[in-house]
């Protein structure tokens, strides 16, 4: 039982993680004049990415699995 509450807690909390990145960071990246053209949020296992996609097709990857939002923020904007 355990295992599934802590299973559905995870989905949860990366759909909210998705959700930002697509709602606020993605906006805020797009319109900094830095050429990008896209961000994405990716879980796979336990890695946690954000890809920023440039308009000539370059793309960086920030790893974002400590956790908060404002701690996703820092670490994308910390690669640009």
């Amino acid at each position: 039982m355990k295992s599934i509450k802590r299973y559905l807690e995870q989905k949860r909390e990366t759909r909210r993680k998705k959700r930002f990145v697509d709602k606020y960071l993605k906006p805020l990246i797009i319109n900094a004049d830095i050429y990008a053209c896209d961000a994405r949020y990716k879980k796979v296992g336990g890695c946690e990415t954000v890809t920023i996609t440039y308009r000539g097709g370059g793309e960086v990857v920030a790893d974002v699995s400590r956790g908060s939002l404002i701690e996703i923020c820092r670490d994308t904007l910390k690669i640009l």
